[in-house]
């Protein structure tokens, strides 16, 4: 996918806006993260494996292009990185540092945003897998069931690799 092409698809330019640039040895690199005024950073949190740790608390955020407020949750067996990280192998938090550049995302319906990032080898510049994030741009849950406490987004709901059930190790290598 060319420059242009990904700038026309997505509303960003990669090069333009600090996305990945090449590197001497040839490895994939995710762009490096943009803050906001919400993000909270770090590493990939650890899950929690008694259930302690409330669902709605963000472990880290983003603000979209658009000025759309996407927190990932710490979740539980449905949605956030408790969902994620356990059924779709996904424990890094370098494909959501595309959202900040983003300001035409894959699916935009109402509350129900979908953001894609593509994992490039920097190589030659080919795609080697796409992860879509799934998020709700809503204080609730479609169904009801989950309602935020702060009044925020619930934000991602599930993120995954695209064409496989679970995301391949060298994903979550990606700093």
């Amino acid at each position: 996918m060319s420059h242009d092409e990904y700038a026309a698809r997505f509303g960003s330019d990669a090069i333009a806006t600090g996305a990945p640039a090449s590197s001497d040895d040839g490895a994939l690199r995710a762009a490096p993260e943009e803050r906001t005024a919400d993000s909270s950073g770090g590493a990939a949190p650890q899950r929690d494996p008694v259930g302690g740790t409330p669902w709605h608390q963000a472990l880290w955020a983003q603000t979209d292009g658009r000025g759309t407020y996407v927190p990932t949750r710490f979740g539980d067996a449905n949605l956030g990185y408790s969902h994620y990280a356990s059924r779709h192998n996904l424990t890094t938090m370098a494909p959501f540092r595309v959202i900040p550049n983003t300001t035409r995302p894959i699916v935009d319906q109402g509350s129900h945003i979908e953001y894609q990032a593509l994992l490039t080898d920097l190589s030659n510049g080919s795609i080697k897998i796409r992860v879509r994030i799934v998020t709700q741009a809503a204080s609730r849950t479609d169904d009801g069931r989950y309602v935020t406490p702060d009044g925020r987004n619930v934000g991602t709901i599930t993120a995954y690799c695209e064409g496989v059930t679970k995301c391949p190790s060298w994903v979550n290598q990606i700093s």
